[in-house]
């Protein structure tokens, strides 16, 4: 069955068939001249990677986009309004802990600044005490923002 293709397999058979094929490719070559490498390198060269290129263009603008809204939503839902006290009030506490008076201080201010002003000056006149500045902030409990 094989006979016939035997005698191409030795080295003489071998040498006959690349000499053919370069005969071909060059007579093609001479034919066609350089449409061929040249629509290989239209196609590889520019079409492919023209292609390619404008994919990962649109990819990249997306990537990005998306980034921007993901930040810009973590930021909105992030940044909240802040509920400011209106009013701060000083607190006294006695040695156990426990609320106390002191008649002639100022208890009620409008301004954090000034309150923790006269809590600094009321802790060094009267170091037995300790003073707590509470913010009321109107519908939630209470919030204790300094305490000396």
């Amino acid at each position: 069955m094989y006979s016939n293709i035997s005698p191409l397999l030795n080295w003489k058979g071998y040498m006959l068939m690349v000499v053919a094929s370069i005969t071909f490719v060059n007579i093609v070559l001479v034919i066609f001249g350089n449409t061929i490498p040249n629509v290989f390198l239209v196609i590889f060269g520019n079409t492919i990677p023209g292609v390619f290129q404008t994919v990962f263009k649109v990819a990249a603008g997306g990537v990005i986009l998306g980034a921007v809204v993901v930040f810009a939503m973590a930021w909105l839902l992030r940044a909240k309004p802040q509920n400011r006290p209106r009013a701060y009030r000083v607190m006294i506490f006695d040695v156990f802990g426990r609320e106390s008076v002191v008649e002639g201080l100022r208890l009620d201010f409008r301004n954090h600044d000034v309150a923790w002003s006269h809590m600094k000056d009321y802790k060094k006149r009267y170091p037995l005490h300790n003073f707590a500045l509470v913010g009321d902030v109107k519908g939630n409990k209470p919030t204790i923002y300094r305490y000396i």
